[in-house]
């Protein structure tokens, strides 16, 4: 099999998983919004709750990111180019936000655990709005430092005389497989 029909048949599994992904949590985030009463009464449910934003996130990007494997034409568009790399900053923040979540899972648990009888008094809503609040903040603050202050090799920028090698390397790579 050439690389470039494996490369074809990896994009359109990853889209289609990005696809599932995305129904699923959308799927998620309606049920949980038709019983708004009971996600702003209980902790886990607000957890949930943006664990599936974030999943939403991360697979509309993995979508986005799987279309350049695609034989579409479409990824050597400087708009594309922009959108893929736009889609991998969010991948970026969303990854960070997920083990920060994670992290307030986990405390959660642990003072479930810990402090049963005055786990309601210690964790309340407020305070785990709060806390995804500030795990928000850091992500993108993280993300936006690697962005600003990271290494040259992860700028945002595209060079336009890098597409026209990646254009021309793709017509090349098409005509040998012919």
């Amino acid at each position: 099999m050439p690389p470039t029909q494996s490369a074809h048949i990896f994009g359109a599994i990853f889209i289609g998983c990005g696809v599932a992904a995305l129904i699923f949590n959308a799927a998620i985030m309606i049920t949980l919004c038709h019983l708004r009463r009971n996600i702003l009464s209980r902790v886990f449910y607000l957890l949930i709750f943006n664990f599936a934003i974030i999943d939403l996130l991360k697979s509309t990007c993995s979508i986005i990111w799987a279309l350049k494997m695609l034989p579409a034409g479409i990824s050597t568009s400087m708009y594309f180019m922009k959108a893929d790399q736009f889609a991998l900053m969010i991948l970026r923040f969303a990854n960070l936000a997920t083990i920060l979540n994670l992290l307030i899972l986990t405390l959660n648990e642990y003072v479930y655990i810990i402090y049963p009888f005055h786990y309601r008094r210690l964790v309340t809503n407020t305070r785990v709005t709060l806390l995804i609040v500030t795990c928000w903040i850091i992500a993108w603050g993280l993300t936006l430092s690697i962005l600003f202050f990271g290494s040259r090799k992860q700028s945002i920028y595209v060079k336009p005389d890098c597409l026209m090698k990646r254009k021309h390397f793709s017509q090349h790579v098409n005509n040998e497989g012919k």
